[in-house]
């Protein structure tokens, strides 16, 4: 009992998931300046309208745009989002992500045992506004 004690206290468990799917972050430069304003947000896929939403009244500091609804969902890449503020329209387009899978050791039961998994990892995000690349942790600020 004392062994099997000993060694059940080798096992160490890690928690195995991959990479969370990335966000397109943005912010507004002057929240207070759009007061009365409705920002609207497009979602398009091959220049197709799929989503709309407005933004109106008490405007948030911060929001996210997901453009994948899965690992390995191709069709993220083909989105592009117009952003209307009043008259201005902001593009945000091109976004590029590698999907692909690692190996990752998930589950170590010294000496006697090794569970692995494969994980989901995403590398590479990015995308473009107005000429410029933004990659994944960066946040746009629209004015």
């Amino acid at each position: 009992m004392l062994v099997a004690g000993l060694f059940s206290g080798c096992c160490t468990k890690k928690f195995c998931v991959g990479d969370a799917l990335p966000a397109i972050e943005f912010n507004f430069a002057d929240p207070a300046a759009l007061n009365g304003s409705t920002v609207a947000v497009k979602t398009l896929l091959n220049k197709t309208v799929i989503d709309s939403f407005l933004i109106s009244k008490d405007f948030e500091q911060h929001f996210s745009l997901f453009p994948f609804s899965f690992h390995g969902d191709e069709d993220g890449k083909a989105k592009t989002y117009e952003i209307r503020i009043k008259e201005k329209v902001t593009v945000i387009d091109n976004i590029t992500i590698d999907f692909h899978q690692e190996e990752f050791n998930c589950n170590e039961c010294f000496p006697w045992k090794v569970e692995k998994e494969f994980i989901d990892v995403n590398d590479n995000f990015s995308f473009r506004n107005n000429g410029r690349t933004f990659f994944e942790g960066e946040v746009l600020t629209l004015e």
